[in-house]
Order: C-alpha cells, then structure tokens, then sequence
C-alpha cells in the first residue's frame, strides 16, 4: 500500500509539472485543464490511500518511506518523462536520502 501512495503521490506531482508547462506558467485557468483535474483526482486518491496507511503504520515510519519513494520516483519522472537534465550529484543524493529512509525504518 505505501508503494501505491509513493507512486501516485509521484504521478499527480508529474502531471501538475507537465500541465503548468504546458500552459507556459501558472494561472487560474490552469485549474480547469484536464491534465490538473486529473493530477487533483490522482492527489485525491493517493490521499485516500493514505488514510489506509495510516491506520496500520505509524506516522514517523511510513510518511519518510512515502515521501523518499515519491522523492525517487520524482527523479526519474522528470527526467524520463519531462526531459529534465539530472546530474550525477542528484541521483547520489537521492541514493544517500533513500538509504537513510531505509535505515529510520528498520528501528
């Protein structure tokens, strides 16, 4: 369950991205665009999941395993899906933050 969460927290934070692109820029009208309703309905039900999680796992434990996996998946996303250049020293960092995720979660 908290990967379903990581992955469509990721999704609707990739489809705000490509939306706001798209659009050139930020703007109320941007709300009403397909590719927003949809990142709101994927945000929606991530939060739904989440409420799932919740009530099996404790706070301090799933939410960095939740936001780390999103963090990852974020990485690879914009730069597969958007173009966006990631450097060397990113993907370390996102390895070395993803590795203390791992260990927090073990205690």
């Amino acid at each position: 369950m908290i990967a379903v969460v990581s992955i469509t927290l990721a999704a609707g934070n990739l489809l705000l991205a490509a939306a706001v692109r798209a659009a050139g820029g930020a703007s109320w009208r941007l709300l009403l665009t397909p590719r927003v309703l949809v990142a709101i309905a994927v945000y929606g039900g991530s939060f739904l999941l989440y409420l799932h999680v919740l009530a099996s796992m404790d706070i301090s434990k799933s939410y960095p395993i939740i936001v780390g996996g999103a963090f990852a998946l974020v990485l690879i996303g914009a730069s597969t899906l958007l173009g966006e250049g990631v450097s060397a020293w990113r993907v370390i960092g996102c390895i070395l933050i993803c590795c203390g995720i791992a260990l927090g979660a073990r205690s």
